[in-house]
């Protein structure tokens, strides 16, 4: 999800930058002789796959340990703020062709996620609030399917034998007595919108021949506003030491917990045939 001022292809190109720099010293260190060893799991996508909210993280990808690729074995280029232009353009160069197994979770910066939750957050019910929501669902939506269409296509072509999976979002919100009808009614909206979202995502991966993970079953009752949050909130909804940020960055994306056992789960779960 994308919550920062600074731009997704900024983010990218300096992550881009700094692996690349890791590649020319590891083979100088390692001589013409060394060979690679083979890569069987690439994890691609955004700020979920990174796994940010997990842990403390650094610019700019925001990448943390409990991110189900890392957790799972793979190696992660997964960068926050990524849509599914970014991953074709700036991420797919570092998956390999002989890549078994690529993973991508993609597609809420494309639709404009992070302005939704936290527009809706700040004024719920606002003019504000509908209009993001309108915008997300009525005029970014429709435009997704193509997309995810187009990044699976090139990432099947660098690895013709992978199997892909994309993954689908948790909803944020569980509603709770304590809110305000303005609230309630928020926290619904942005959930709906969510479902949306995953049901784009699942046909798309249906008509690209790919494998689709919900995450949706394990996050419920887990969302900001329940007594056990798998979801970093904001200040005014979350619960101190197990869901307030720490850094900017971390707000609505999974707290360790939620990314180990919600995504890594569901994923792991994905993996039959694959080795």
């Amino acid at each position: 999800m994308l919550t920062t001022t600074q731009t997704p292809k900024r983010r990218l190109m300096r992550f881009v930058a700094m692996m690349a720099g890791l590649a020319l010293l590891t083979g100088l260190s390692t001589g013409p002789a060394a060979a690679a060893p083979a890569t069987v799991y690439v994890g691609l996508g955004d700020s979920i796959a990174a796994g940010t909210g997990g842990g403390p993280s650094s610019p700019p990808c925001h990448q943390t340990p409990a991110a189900y690729p890392s957790s799972l074995g793979g190696v992660n280029v997964a960068c926050f703020g990524a849509t599914t232009g970014s991953v074709v353009q700036l991420e797919l160069p570092f998956v390999p062709s002989n890549a078994a197994l690529v993973t991508v979770t993609v597609g809420s910066n494309d639709v404009g996620a992070g302005n939704v939750a936290a527009t809706c957050t700040k004024a719920p019910g606002s003019p504000a609030c509908q209009a993001a929501l309108f915008d997300s669902v009525a005029i970014q939506l429709p435009k997704l399917p193509g997309r995810i269409a187009s990044m699976v296509k090139a990432i099947r072509q660098k690895a013709p034998s992978a199997q892909i999976v994309l993954t689908g979002y948790p909803r944020l919100f569980t509603s709770n007595p304590l809110m305000t009808p303005e609230q309630l009614a928020t926290t619904q909206s942005v959930n709906r919108a969510t479902d949306l979202l995953n049901a784009s995502i699942a046909l798309s991966a249906l008509l690209s021949r790919a494998r689709y993970v919900s995450v949706t079953d394990r996050f419920i009752n887990h969302g900001v506003g329940s007594s056990d949050p798998w979801i970093v909130g904001p200040p005014s909804l979350c619960i101190p030491t197990v869901n307030c940020p720490t850094q900017p960055e971390q707000l609505f994306h999974p707290t360790a917990t939620g990314h180990i056992q919600g995504y890594s789960a569901a994923v792991a779960a994905s993996f039959v045939g694959v080795g």
